[in-house]
């Protein structure tokens, strides 16, 4: 597939996508002004410690879309890796509960999710934050 773009005085009206192939739905688009969107990968992020957005730019004959990825607060980087670590260890939690041995293996997990949550506690920054591996 491909996108195109509809631009009026340097806004993007709307988009279309169309077969890579269909060279009549592609000549009738030209006609009508559209043009080419030009994408690129996303790049990796972080999403706890980074966000990551898109944004398009209308040059002559194409649109670029654009990435931009920003790192998080500190405060909020640490909030959210913590709620990361919750989560992930309740749906570990829900899991166990079909197993014989529950006890040990709930105990294993809430003492696993403590020692992820004292790493957090500890990291003095984002990039202390990433070395932080959650659900693995």
């Amino acid at each position: 597939m491909k996108k195109y773009a509809m631009v009026k005085d340097a806004e993007i009206i709307k988009f279309r996508n169309v077969p890579d192939d269909d060279l009549l739905i592609i000549a009738k688009l030209d006609a009508h002004g559209y043009l080419p969107v030009e994408e690129d990968v996303a790049p990796e992020c972080d999403y706890a410690t980074q966000t990551i957005a898109d944004s398009y730019e209308v040059q002559e004959n194409r649109v670029l879309r654009q990435w931009t990825v920003t790192e998080r607060s500190f405060v909020e980087a640490k909030n959210l890796k913590k709620s990361l670590i919750e989560t992930d260890a309740l749906d570990k939690i829900r899991v166990v509960f079909d197993d014989v041995d529950k006890k040990a293996k709930v105990d294993q997990i809430l003492d696993d999710k403590d020692a992820s949550i004292s790493e957090v506690e500890a990291a003095k920054d984002n990039t202390d934050l990433q070395t932080i591996t959650v659900g693995i």
